[in-house]
């Protein structure tokens, strides 16, 4: 386990879900695009990027604007904070912040979570998918890919993942799969439920386009379920063995 420093920005900013893309572009430009964490393009190209973990990610909270930063990206969020003005890079508004350390970290039990709008399916993995329609081939692809993309996020807040002890991940149910649209593209996003022995703070995003808000955690207790839906498929527990 390690130390995560994380600030939740609110800012003043009626935002819609399908806005995201406009707005973190508006905060590029307001922050200027040396600054490569608020937007992960090389050298300001739009077709050049940082293939990495992204620290700052972008939200939307009650129909307003929300950033969210860890580690790195939590410390160039408050340096661009005037506390006095309450504006943030000297021209947005700002309606509040949180500021706290939590923590991050492989754990001796396992822990249930939620993860919303995740877009775990690649042009070669969508393929697959659809090829193979056995739900436990399609359960058995996600917890690969979702394996992968939690240790993407302890790749990209420096923490290593001890061996031999690793990472255990088990998808328990996933609802239908939606429609998104991410860069003018459609891509399915999945709601799921999942354990995994890695304590991970709420809200946190995870896999494909989580700088746009795709894929946020959260923690059973703090959610009612699944989209309160149905899921399409979910793993067999014991006692659905013995009862079959």
């Amino acid at each position: 386990m390690q130390p995560l420093h994380i600030l939740s920005l609110n800012l003043d900013i009626p935002t819609h879900r399908n806005e995201i893309g406009a707005f973190r572009s508006r905060v590029a430009e307001a922050v200027g695009f040396e600054q490569t964490l608020f937007h992960n393009h090389k050298d300001g190209a739009a077709d050049k990027y940082h293939y990495r973990y992204p620290l700052i990610q972008y939200k939307v909270q009650g129909g307003k604007a929300m950033i969210v930063g860890l580690g790195a990206g939590a410390q160039a969020l408050r340096n661009l904070i005037d506390p006095g003005k309450m504006l943030f890079a000297d021209s947005l508004p700002v309606a509040g912040w949180k500021e706290s350390s939590e923590q991050a970290g492989i754990i001796d039990q396992l822990k249930t979570y939620s993860i919303w709008q995740w877009l775990p399916l690649n042009q070669e993995n969508y393929q697959r998918w659809l090829e193979n329609e056995d739900p436990d081939f399609r359960t058995d692809l996600l917890e690969r890919i979702l394996a992968a993309h939690l240790l993407a996020f302890c790749e990209g807040i420096g923490y290593t993942v001890p061996r031999p002890r690793g990472l255990h991940v088990s998808i328990e149910s996933i609802g239908e799969p939606r429609a998104a649209k991410l860069h003018d593209f459609k891509v399915l996003s999945f709601d799921a439920r999942f354990q995994c022995n890695l304590q991970i703070p709420n809200h946190v995003g995870i896999g494909r386009a989580s700088s746009h808000g795709f894929g946020s955690l959260v923690g059973v207790r703090a959610t009612a379920g699944v989209r309160a839906q149905e899921p399409v498929f979910a793993r067999k527990s014991d006692d659905d063995e013995h009862a079959s």
